[in-house]
């Protein structure tokens, strides 16, 4: 028992460390991301935060992906309790952003000035298959690890963490909404993926709150 708690906790040591290669790597090779990195941010994202943590997964960590919630099985109720408390939270949040004005604390991206038919084909095309990659990076393969060392309060405040300062990084004001917003999203899909042990159902997730937050702001830029 001992023995497998100290592989467990090697294993997370490992995942911090590749975590951090990975942010700052994807920082470094994505400066420019908001105005000619688009492809690259694709590209990168994919190899830094799909691959390279399967490689570790799978010849380091000597492990199964599903183990790492990167699984198609899931049952009839899993998908009910992603999309019913799923769509009553994106609502909820939806009256946030609208009632309370809190769309204005949300940086403009680049991209939205670009038209509609750019900024339509980058949320709908380009930006689902980033945010897939993270969603497996941040709540697969590091929440997993941790929660494996440390437990599942654990794996999900080092998780939260990892989200915050890859915002930061990325140049994310942290305002308090936009901080809260973070957190509140964060606690929720990990929740979600607790009850589903899967990513791919708490991607449409966290990819339905940003399609919210990016249209309410698109929207209310009134951009032609």
């Amino acid at each position: 028992m001992n023995r497998a708690l100290s592989n467990k906790k090697n294993q997370f040591y490992v995942a911090l460390i590749v975590s951090a290669f990975i942010i700052a790597a994807q920082w470094f090779l994505m400066k420019d991301v908001e105005t000619n990195g688009v492809w690259e941010w694709l590209i990168s994202s994919f190899f830094l935060f799909f691959i390279l943590p399967i490689v570790v997964i799978k010849f380091y960590f000597k492990g199964n992906l599903a183990d790492f919630h990167l699984s198609f099985k899931f049952d009839f109720k899993d998908v009910l309790t992603v999309f019913v408390f799923g769509g009553l939270f994106i609502g909820l949040f939806f009256l946030l952003l609208v009632k309370l004005s809190w769309y204005k604390f949300f940086p403009a991206s680049n991209l939205m000035f670009g038209g509609k038919g750019p900024f339509m084909f980058f949320e709908f095309i380009v930006f689902p298959l980033i945010l897939f990659f993270q969603e497996f990076f941040f709540r697969g393969f590091l929440l997993r690890s941790a929660e494996k060392a440390i437990g599942v309060i654990g794996g999900i405040l080092i998780q939260l963490l990892a989200v915050l300062i890859f915002e930061y990084v990325f140049g994310a004001t942290l305002h308090f909404v936009i901080f809260f917003s973070i957190l509140v999203v964060s606690l929720f899909v990990s929740w979600l993926v607790f009850r589903t042990r899967t990513v791919f159902l708490t991607f449409l997730i966290s990819w339905l709150v940003n399609i919210v937050i990016n249209f309410t702001v698109f929207y209310y830029l009134n951009i032609p």
